[in-house]
């Protein structure tokens, strides 16, 4: 078998990687935070476009829309400055360990425009500086009316109760289970105090969805 020459090789090559580069989206340059990790997700491919809007809760409570930094009262006028025409979807990416009061606030101000938003998660075993993974996440509502599921609401002891009554975390998902009867049509409010750390919600998000059925984030009376 013959050998090609040096030059048509490398020539080759570079066709190749320029091709490649062709193929592949570019990335959304964004604020790295620590997601918490779930078993459940979807992959959510449209959040590393050019295009997608997200917003960032850090781990010590700082709120991004895209890399500018904002108040959660100025994600409103952020986005109702940049917008001609809205999205479809708003991606949200948590560290777990932000304090969920700030992501209460953050998607309480986005509720304007927004009935659910793409909450992005981490991926079990995954460095949150591996850029070569797709995102994921899963859809959820914010305090829409009604409600056709049992509700959790999570306390500052980290105590999990469904429908008022205490339930062990490891029960938690064979409870909902027995609750809902598999009825994939089931929407599940979840209420949370505002100390608990993101990543204690988003572990109660993901049984929800691992049982198929939808999660309303439920906000705080006025």
């Amino acid at each position: 078998m013959k050998h090609l020459p040096f030059t048509l090789a490398l020539l080759l090559a570079s066709l190749g990687l320029c091709a490649l580069k062709a193929q592949t989206p570019p990335m959304q340059r964004g604020i790295s935070v620590q997601l918490a990790s779930t078993d459940h997700a979807s992959p959510l491919a449209e959040a590393d476009q050019p295009s997608a809007w997200v917003v960032t809760v850090t781990a010590d409570g700082g709120v991004y829309f895209g890399t500018k930094s904002v108040t959660p009262e100025g994600l409103y006028y952020a986005m109702k400055a940049r917008a001609r025409k809205f999205p479809k979807e708003l991606f949200v990416k948590v560290d777990e360990r932000a304090p969920y009061g700030t992501v209460e606030h953050a998607i309480e101000n986005v509720h304007r425009y927004f009935s659910s938003v793409m909450l992005l998660t981490g991926q079990p075993g995954a460095s949150a500086s591996d850029r070569s993974l797709m995102p994921q996440g899963f859809e959820v509502l914010i305090d829409s009316p009604g409600g056709s599921g049992p509700s959790i609401n999570l306390d500052a002891n980290q105590v999990v109760r469904v429908n008022s009554e205490q339930v062990p975390t490891n029960l938690l998902a064979q409870t909902l289970r027995n609750l809902t009867q598999d009825n994939k049509d089931t929407i599940i409010p979840i209420e949370a105090n505002e100390k608990l750390p993101f990543g204690d919600v988003a572990h109660a998000i993901d049984i929800c969805t691992g049982l198929g059925t939808r999660v309303d984030l439920k906000l705080p009376s006025q």
